[in-house]
C-alpha cells in the first residue's frame, strides 16, 4: 500500500488513526500498541500477504536472540557466538531474497551456462528491517538495550510509517517512547505538525517528483544504441532524475515523519537538504542520514574506522560504500555507484588531511563555498547516472553521449514525448516545450539550493517570519497542498526507495 494511493489516504489512514485515538482513551497502553501492530501488518501484507509470515518470523527470532544477548546469566563467549549466529541469520535472509538471482546470473555469465531466473520475489522492506534488527542485536550484546517486550519490539520493527523505506530507526529512538505511558493521549500539536509534514511530502511526491519522472523515464527506458536521443536529451534526463530522486526521497521522509507524529512517535530526520552540501562528506551527513549512521556505527567503525592508519581508513571507506551501494539493489551498477562515492569520500578525506597538515588556507571563503557546492553537486549528479541506468554499459554509454556535446537543443524525438507532461502543461502555452523544461528545472534547482526544507519550516525555522504555526493561514495552505496533490493522483507511482 502506497502513501500516495487513494486506499491509504481515504481508507487505511483515517480508520487506523480514529481507532488508535479511541483506544488511547482506555488508558491501557497495550490496546493502542496492539492496534498499531495489526494495522502495520495489514499495511505490509496489502501487496503480498504471504510475506507477513516472513516478517513475523524475523521479528520473533531476533527478539528471542536479543533477550538472550541481554541476559547477564549467559557467558560472554556464548553471547558472542549467538550474536554472530543472529547476524548470519539476518544477512542470510537478505542475501537469499535479494542477491541469489544476481549471484546466479553472474556465475552463469562467467561459466558460459544458460540460466533461468530463480523467480524469487523480493519482500518489501527486507533491507530496512534487516539492518534495523542487526543494530538491535549488536546493541543488546553491548548492553545498550534497556527493556523491550515482544509487543513493543514488534511495533518498533513493523511500524508502518518507517517500515517500507525508512528511516532506519535506532531502538533508543523508539522503544523508550513506546514505553512512555504519556504517549497514550491525543496530542493536538503533534497532530498538526504531522498533518503538515505529510501534506508537504505528498505534494512533493505527486506534483513534483512524479512530474520529473516524465522527463527522465523516456530517455532512460531506451538503449543508447538506438540513437534516438542526443547529448542535450541525456543531460536534461539526468538532471531531471537527480531532482526526481531528491524530491521523491524527501517526500517519503516528510510523510514518514508526519505519520509518526500523528501516532505520537518521533521518527528521526532522514533527509536534510543534501544538495546544499559543500563536500561529499557533508552530503552523506544529509542524504539518507539513518543509513549513513548505520554504515558508520555498525560497519565502518567495526572494520577499524580511522584507528589503524590512513591506508586502512581509506580501505574501510571503500568497503563501506561498496556494501552500501550493493544494499541499494541487486545489480552491479549499484556497486559502481557505491564505488564512486567511496572514491569521492577518499578524495575528500585525503584533501582535508593535506589541508590540515600543511595549514593551507584559501582566499574568499564565499567563493570557495560556492565552488565546493558546485563540484559536490556535479559529482553526485554523475553518480546518479549509474544509479538509474539499467546496466553499467548503458551508464557508460550515456555518459559518453553527454560528454560528446553532439546537440545543444532537445531533439524532436524527446520533445514529442514531453508534449503531455505535467511540467509542460503547467507553464504558459506561449512557452516552447524546450523553454518550459529548462525553466522548470532551473526553478527546482533554485528551490533545493535556496529554500528552507520541511523540518526547518515546521520544527526549527531559520526565519521567524516564515515560521509554521497551527493557525488558520497555515491550515489553509496545508489544505490547499493536500487538495492539489489529490487532484494529481492519476497513475499511482511507487517511491524510488520502495525497491530496496
Amino acid at each position: 500500500m502506497l502513501f500516495n494511493s487513494f486506499e491509504f489516504l481515504f481508507l487505511f489512514l483515517p480508520v487506523t488513526l480514529v481507532i488508535y485515538t479511541l483506544l488511547c482513551r482506555l488508558r491501557n497502553p497495550v490496546w493502542p500498541l496492539a492496534w498499531l501492530l495489526f494495522a502495520s501488518l495489514l499495511f505490509y501484507g496489502w501487496w503480498h500477504p504471504a510475506y507477513v509470515a516472513l516478517l513475523l518470523i524475523s521479528i520473533g527470532i531476533n527478539f528471542f536472540v536479543g533477550q538472550v544477548l541481554r541476559s547477564q546469566g549467559v557467558a560472554r563467549a556464548q553471547r558472542k557466538r549467538l550474536l554472530v549466529a543472529g547476524i548470519i541469520f539476518n544477512l542470510g535472509l537478505l542475501a537469499w531474497f535479494k542477491y541469489a538471482d544476481l549471484l546466479a546470473q553472474s556465475f552463469s555469465r562467467i561459466s558460459g551456462t544458460e540460466f533461468d531466473s530463480l523467480g524469487i520475489v523480493l519482500p518489501l522492506a527486507i533491507s530496512f528491517f534487516t539492518f534495523q534488527q542487526i543494530a538491535y542485536l549488536v546493541d543488546a550484546y553491548r548492553g545498550r538495550v534497556k527493556h523491550a517486550d515482544l509487543m513493543r519490539y514488534s511495533v518498533f520493527v513493523a511500524f508502518f510509517p518507517q517500515l517500507i523505506a525508512g528511516p532506519i530507526v535506532h531502538h533508543s529512538e523508539m522503544l523508550p517512547r513506546l514505553n512512555d505511558a504519556s504517549r497514550n493521549r491525543f496530542d493536538p500539536q503533534g497532530m498538526a505538525e504531522g498533518v503538515s509534514f505529510f501534506a508537504i511530502g505528498l505534494c512533493k511526491k505527486v506534483v513534483v517528483a512524479d512530474s520529473l519522472a516524465q522527463l527522465a523515464n523516456p530517455v532512460f527506458s531506451q538503449a543508447v544504441s538506438s540513437g534516438t536521443f542526443n547529448s542535450a536529451d541525456y543531460t536534461i534526463a539526468l538532471l531531471a532524475f537527480s531532482l526526481q530522486i531528491y524530491f521523491d526521497f524527501s517526500a517519503y521522509s516528510d510523510m514518514a515523519i508526519g505519520l509518526g507524529r500523528m501516532f505520537s512517535v518521533q521518527l528521526p530526520i532522514n533527509f536534510n537538504s543534501p544538495y546544499k552540501a559543500v563536500n561529499i562528506i557533508d552530503f552523506w551527513r544529509r542524504w539518507h542520514m539513518t543509513l549513513s549512521r548505520f554504515l558508520k556505527e555498525y560497519l565502518y567503525i567495526p572494520l577499524g574506522g580511522n584507528r589503524k592508519g590512513s591506508a586502512r581508513r581509506y580501505l574501510n571507506l571503500m568497503i563501506t560504500m561498496l556494501l552500501g551501494g550493493l544494499w541499494h539493489g541487486a545489480q552491479w551498477q549499484f556497486v559502481v555507484w557505491g564505488l564512486l562515492h567511496g572514491i569521492y569520500l577518499t578524495i575528500a578525506h585525503g584533501f582535508h588531511y593535506i589541508c590540515t597538515k600543511q595549514r593551507l588556507s584559501f582566499q574568499s571563503p564565499r567563493l570557495r563555498r560556492i565552488l565546493a557546492q558546485v563540484l559536490t553537486l556535479l559529482a553526485v549528479v554523475i553518480s546518479w547516472l549509474f544509479f538509474r541506468a539499467t546496466s553499467i554499459s548503458e551508464a557508460w554509454a550515456m555518459l559518453g553521449r553527454i560528454l560528446s556535446f553532439d546537440g545543444f537543443t532537445l531533439s524532436a524525438a524527446y520533445q514529442s514525448t514531453l508534449v503531455g507532461s505535467n511540467i509542460v502543461q503547467v507553464l504558459p502555452a506561449r512557452l516552447s516545450t524546450e523553454l518550459a523544461v529548462f525553466s522548470s528545472l532551473l526553478l527546482l534547482v533554485v528551490w533545493v539550493l535556496k529554500l528552507p526544507n520541511s523540518q526547518q519550516l515546521v520544527l526549527n525555522p531559520e526565519q521567524q517570519s516564515r515560521q509554521w504555526r497551527p493557525n488558520k493561514a497555515w491550515a489553509t495552505a496545508i489544505a490547499c497542498l493536500f487538495v492539489l496533490s489529490v487532484l494529481n493522483l492519476g497513475q499511482i507511482n511507487e517511491f524510488i526507495y520502495f525497491q530496496f
